[in-house]
């Protein structure tokens, strides 16, 4: 059931849809005569099963319904109105004769927005009505502008998809026109000119992860990004993703440690091997223009759990932003505050890849001084 567009005044709600719900003919009349002579649009229903049937064909702002009635009580009435997602959002005012603590509270629990107690003061009626039908307005108001944010930013993805999926076209072309023609007349070149052919090169290979990092962000939301498990000794993907790097034990910034035993753990070792490669990117990049700039990655198991933790002595990350880091547009916002943690969707990326494998990945709670990632995965048999 789709809420319908409702422009409104606050201050008057006339014409909105009121079913009342009471087995009573008498006191059912006169709750009608009060509400239809403030304007509203009334329906009438003798019992909670009655009710449900009109819901269905009126979808009302409101529902006034008494507690006790043959079929189906006020109670069941809240607890089935409330289980439905098409109905759940309608304010329920309950009338009861009983003004007991536990029947408000057996009324709260069932769902109910509001009570009145019997007999009916027509003034306390109208200001709870009024303030229901304001709520109830206010909320379809504000989903109908939430709806029209989420169309707007599943148009903004798509457009941004389509760009940078043309990017990637685009980018494939220079690296493959640039490789071409430095193997051609390599020979014919001098060191700096070499060197500049190695950083279109470098820089070109550079924005294609980028732009290979948006597409996949977007085939993974989209279920669409094959993940194929296997169970891989998780040693060998770290070992990997530091020869990507280029790091070696003889390099003096970058540190790491290894279990002598294999660690077992069912996952894709492509996308988890990217994970590693992005965090670690990430820390040499803080710690490059430091002279004691360091960065060390551990490797250990603890309680079933393999445990890839990069720690680097950088610019650090304060705790008001850890979480903030890994949610998809974070740093665009952290970027305005002059902060920057990633290049961009890197670590979102990682978030959704470790999640994808039931993992979980974060931040150490500790210094300011330097940052400590960690991705944990389940350890699992050979």
């Amino acid at each position: 059931m789709t809420p319908e567009k409702h422009g409104f005044d606050t201050n008057n709600f006339a014409g909105s849809r009121i079913l009342v719900v009471e087995d009573d003919i008498m006191q059912r009349l006169l709750l009608c005569s009060i509400l239809k002579t403030q304007g509203y649009d009334v329906f009438e229903a003798e019992d909670g099963q009655h009710a449900l049937e009109q819901i269905n064909e009126i979808t009302p702002d409101l529902i006034i319904s008494d507690i006790l009635m043959p079929r189906m009580d006020g109670f069941e009435l809240c607890r089935t109105i409330h289980a439905n997602p098409a109905t759940r959002t309608i304010p329920i005012i309950l009338v009861t004769a009983l003004d007991t603590k536990e029947d408000i509270l057996k009324g709260i629990d069932a769902g109910a927005n509001e009570f009145l107690t019997k007999p009916i003061e027509p003034r306390e009626l109208s200001l709870r009505v009024r303030n229901a039908i304001r709520s109830r307005k206010l909320y379809l108001e504000l989903e109908e502008k939430f709806q029209e944010l989420k169309n707007l930013e599943a148009m903004r993805d798509n457009l941004v998809h389509m760009v940078v999926h043309d990017m990637r076209s685009v980018l494939t072309g220079i690296v493959t026109t640039a490789d071409f023609l430095q193997s051609r007349i390599k020979t014919r070149l001098n060191d700096v000119e070499n060197g500049l052919f190695s950083n279109i090169m470098n820089n070109s290979t550079a924005l294609m992860e980028m732009v290979s990092t948006v597409l996949d962000v977007n085939r993974m939301e989209d279920g669409k990004m094959p993940i194929e498990k296997k169970v891989s000794d998780m040693r060998e993907i770290l070992q990997h993703a530091l020869d990507l790097l280029g790091i070696t034990h003889d390099d003096k910034r970058v540190t790491y440690n290894l279990p002598d035993k294999p660690v077992w753990v069912e996952c894709d070792p492509g996308i988890i091997s990217r994970v590693i490669t992005n965090l670690l990117s990430n820390a040499i990049k803080y710690t490059r223009n430091k002279e004691d700039g360091k960065v060390n990655i551990v490797l250990s198991t603890v309680n079933n759990r393999a445990i890839v933790r990069v720690t680097d002595n950088g610019q650090g990350i304060p705790e008001s932003d850890r979480e903030l880091i890994f949610e998809k547009y974070a740093q665009s916002s952290l970027r305005q505050q002059k902060k920057r943690y990633s290049s961009g969707l890197g670590l979102y990326f990682c978030k959704i890849a470790v999640e994808s494998h039931g993992g979980a990945i974060g931040v150490d709670i500790g210094s300011e001084k330097g940052a400590r990632f960690f991705f944990e995965l389940e350890t699992c048999k050979e």
